[in-house]
C-alpha cells in the first residue's frame, strides 16, 4: 500500500506515469486477497485438527464442517 502512495504522488507530477499506481494497486488488492485465502485455510485446518481430536470420523467431520460452514454463510 506504501508503494500505491508512493506512485500517485510521483503519477500527480509531470512526467509521472499512473501505470506504475495502477499497478501497485493491483498487485495490493491480488497480496490481500491471496493473504485472507490463507488465513481461512489456517483457521479450516485448525477446526478440521479439533473435530479430529473430537473423536469425528471423515463422513461425520465432513457433514458438521458443512453444515457449520451453511450457517455461517446463511447469517
Amino acid at each position: 500500500m506504501l508503494v500505491s502512495i508512493y506512485f500517485i504522488t510521483m503519477a500527480i507530477f509531470p512526467n509521472g506515469l499512473w501505470s506504475l499506481f495502477f499497478w501497485a494497486i493491483g498487485i495490493s488488492v491480488f497480496a490481500k486477497w491471496l493473504a485472507e485465502g490463507f488465513d481461512n485455510s489456517k483457521e479450516r485446518i485448525a477446526y478440521e485438527a479439533k473435530l479430529m481430536d473430537e473423536g469425528y470420523s471423515l463422513q461425520k467431520k465432513l457433514v458438521k464442517y458443512a453444515s457449520e460452514y451453511i450457517r455461517v454463510l446463511l447469517k
